[in-house]
């Protein structure tokens, strides 16, 4: 039987970093730097698949084009990242032949949707390929470039070392509550990164440890449940009725995309039912805690998984004299209540101290918003309180040297001080907790920055705008 199949220029995709264009031209694209598609993956693929660690893109020299590095020294010429990004894509789907040493097409599908998040990240701090710096950069807009920027899209953001999370792990992704949840699973040790709306990442997913008590939470039936003394927070993900939890302490109640959280004074046993002509959710779960996290699959027993650390194994890029602290992230769940005690300890985002927790920086939630501490020898220096609301992002900087400290959330400053030097000796960084059990942020960080000096009040006031595209 006869064949019919359409040519590259028949094909025609669409880029948000650099519009819409046929297949023809964004393989060109690819090719300007004197190398073929193919030898492009390898430049940036691993000979298993996986994307290489360190993968990253700038402007060249003119201002008038992109580079791509996988090794920060030796750069190549793409003429258009969307070109490489969204023709690795069509390529990938495509089925075309893949290249001697590397896995399955799907793969360089996952690679592309990698690379496509990172490239949209990195296109908001450029003029939109027209050359130069934007005036939303993070660098113009601190007035120096950062010492450390972990813009946390994709792997190839996260340092070598900084990451890990001994547990398999999993993600549901709800568009529409009409409709099934997406369920996407993640191996031990693999970051979480989430999309956004309209495809813009929200960033590296930071949760604690959680254990889910439904057995069979991917294919539900009916079914009792032993609850020790504790508080739970019970949801489902995506389309779902006639599923409903009986027994808990405080009344019967249905299972909802809304989390529903319940106290066991004693040893409880509470009863998942399931009424004729139910629509069973996709995934439910009732898990430890007083907020929700992201969904556990389970099989024939409950399900733990670990808490997602990051942090660096060393920081030679701080400094204890002066500097400056950058943190965009969102909390997508969080308890009610205050929180006593300084410094921060639950849903934080940062604390750079000296190894214990009595000299730093700090913050994170307390109460119904945001605390932002510089801490001397237990008595703080400067603080500062923000709104804060669940799944909206946020941006805060903090700066400190003796004689000032200064804290900003949302282009507005929330905190000054004056005290005298010296300041707090940083030797240990921690990125959405910090070193106490429950402490974890819950959200995801897609962007931590760090300077080794002080900027001032007007750099931490433009770096924090609300409309600003870091």
């Amino acid at each position: 039987m006869a064949q019919t199949r359409v040519n590259s220029k028949q094909v025609r995709l669409v880029s948000t970093a650099s519009g819409t264009h046929d297949l023809s031209n964004y393989l060109s694209a690819a090719e300007r730097g004197g190398k073929t598609l193919g030898q492009l993956m390898t430049l940036l693929v691993n000979a298993d698949g996986t994307a290489k660690s360190n993968t990253q893109f700038r402007l060249n020299a003119a201002g008038d084009g992109y580079e791509v590095s996988s090794d920060g020294a030796t750069w190549t010429n793409l003429g258009s990242l969307g070109g490489l990004v969204n023709a690795a894509k069509a390529w990938a789907e495509g089925g075309a032949e893949v290249p001697s040493g590397h896995k399955s097409a799907k793969e360089y599908a996952d690679l592309a949707k990698q690379w496509r998040d990172q490239a949209e990240g990195f296109a908001q701090q450029t003029s939109g390929g027209g050359g130069g710096a934007a005036a939303n950069d993070l660098a113009t807009l601190a007035g120096r470039e950062p010492d450390l920027d972990l813009l946390l899209l994709a792997e190839a953001g996260l340092p070598p070392g900084w990451f890990r999370r001994d547990s398999a792990a999993t993600v549901a992704e709800v568009a529409d509550i009409t409709k099934p949840a997406i369920i996407t699973p993640y191996a031990a040790g693999r970051p979480r990164f989430l999309a956004g709306a309209g495809g813009i990442g929200r960033g590296l997913l930071i949760e604690p440890s959680r254990t889910n008590f439904v057995l069979n939470s991917g294919a539900l039936v009916a079914q009792s449940i032993t609850l020790q003394p504790g508080t739970y927070t019970a949801r489902v993900w995506g389309q779902s009725s006639g599923v409903s939890l009986t027994g808990a302490p405080g009344g019967d109640f249905v299972l909802s995309n809304t989390p529903q959280t319940f106290v066991v004074a004693a040893t409880a046993v509470v009863e998942i039912t399931v009424a004729q002509g139910a629509v069973v959710p996709r995934a439910i779960q009732i898990e430890d805690g007083p907020y929700a996290t992201s969904y556990i699959a389970t099989g024939t027993e409950p399900v733990t998984r670990a808490a997602d650390e990051l942090a660096p194994p060393s920081a030679p890029w701080l400094n204890s004299t002066e500097g400056t602290i950058f943190a965009e992230f969102a909390v997508d769940d969080f308890a009610t209540g205050a929180i006593s005690g300084v410094p921060v300890s639950q849903h934080v985002v940062f604390e750079l101290d000296d190894g214990s927790q009595s000299n730093g920086y700090f913050g994170g939630k307390n109460g119904a918003g945001t605390i932002w501490t510089a801490v001397k020898d237990q008595a703080v220096l400067a603080s500062g309180v923000g709104a804060l609301t669940k799944g909206t992002t946020i941006r805060v900087a903090l700066s400190y040297a003796a004689g000032r400290q200064l804290v900003s959330q949302g282009g507005t400053t929330i905190g000054t001080a004056t005290a005298a030097g010296p300041m707090p000796a940083i030797t240990r960084v921690m990125l959405g907790r910090a070193p106490v059990a429950g402490s974890h942020l819950n959200g995801p960080l897609r962007r931590f920055a760090y300077w080794r000096t002080a900027r001032d009040e007007a750099h931490l006031n433009a770096m924090t705008l609300s409309s600003v595209s870091a």
